[in-house]
């Protein structure tokens, strides 16, 4: 039974009621939580957020196998597309065959390396995307010392830029290229080479005995 003046299941108490912009919906009480925006795709921000994810673990993939020096055609495919184009200090190559030993090329002159990188900065495009992040690298000489002995490193400071593409097998880099913004510590002459067109005198003052 109702009584007559009292509050019903779905009247609101005198001086309770909802602020402009947040009245409860006709014929019942507001849900609790926010309610998604008109017009939003919940399918397509959940495939947004998958493919940076899915974009992420691709770098990943990349610099963990620099700093293990697990390098081979299995990595490669599962890394870059068929047509890939790479662009670093050392040199470039074009095309999937021979990416591994390209790799290994300019990582064989280092004992040991640690890159750290920044957030990951994602584009999505449809089946293509572009990526970019930031990378402090330490580079240990061969016959370096293990820790904790203290050595004379080399470090590298620059940014990575790259493009990706969805492939059947999942997201594939079809580029990638490191622009160095700044070095210090004993480097690498013959890749100093390369950086500067020079015998690397103008590019560094110090190297280690051996790594010309």
């Amino acid at each position: 039974m109702t009584t007559v003046g009292a509050p019903t299941g779905h009247d609101t108490p005198p001086g309770h009621e909802a602020p402009p912009g947040h009245e409860a919906p006709p014929g019942g009480q507001a849900r609790a939580g926010s309610q998604a925006p008109v017009g939003f795709d919940v399918v397509a921000a959940v495939r947004r957020l998958s493919d940076r994810a899915d974009l992420a673990d691709l770098a990943d993939r990349y610099l963990r196998a620099l700093d293990e020096g697990d390098f081979d055609e299995r990595w490669a495919r599962s890394v870059f597309t068929d047509d890939v184009e790479l662009d670093f200090p050392p040199g470039s190559h074009r095309g999937l065959a021979g990416v591994e030993d390209f790799t290994r090329g300019f990582m064989g002159h280092w004992q040991r390396t640690h890159h750290n990188v920044s957030h990951y900065a994602v584009e999505v495009d449809g089946d293509t995307a572009s990526i970019a992040w930031n990378v402090v690298a330490i580079h240990v000489h061969p016959g370096s010392l293990p820790p904790p002995a203290s050595a004379a490193h080399f470090y590298l400071g620059g940014r990575f830029e790259g493009g990706a593409r969805r492939t059947g097998a999942g997201w594939r880099l079809d580029g990638l290229a490191l622009r160095v913004v700044w070095t210090t510590g004993p480097g690498i002459r013959s890749i100093a080479r390369v950086m500067t067109g020079t015998d690397g005198e103008q590019a560094i003052t110090t190297w280690k005995e051996g790594t010309a």
